[in-house]
């Protein structure tokens, strides 16, 4: 599987394994280097941790279309890089949302060491 970078910032070294070692969230991976989404057709993209500007973790809705009219509860990470650029990352649960925040806490200190929990849902 081909790795790109979704700017033109740093190059991950040996994204491929660090993607293996990396702690799943759903969709993403949060590896030591950098965070890894899927890519289609084939192949993965990430964004180094070195190109990250800013990371915000906020309470949100998700409005499916259909006729219940209400909005499911989700948390939102977005991972801000280059020129006003973003990544959203959609989170189910609290529970998930508190994982990744402690993990990337952990990974990447200096990007993200204002990153709070948000109190309640929208």
């Amino acid at each position: 599987m081909a790795y790109r970078s979704l700017c033109d910032g740093t190059r991950v070294e040996n994204p491929r394994e660090d993607c293996r070692k990396a702690a799943r969230f759903g969709t993403f991976r949060i590896g030591s280097k950098a965070v890894y989404f899927p890519a289609f057709p084939a192949g993965g993209r990430y964004l180094a941790y070195e190109d990250i500007s800013k990371i915000l973790l906020k309470s949100s809705s998700l409005h499916p279309k259909g006729c219940c009219g209400g909005g499911i509860p989700v948390f939102v990470l977005r991972l801000e890089y280059g020129q006003g650029q973003g990544k959203n990352l959609i989170l189910d649960t609290r529970r998930q949302a508190e994982r990744v925040s402690a993990e990337l806490k952990r990974v990447c200190p200096e990007t993200c060491g204002g990153l709070e929990m948000p109190e309640a849902v929208l």
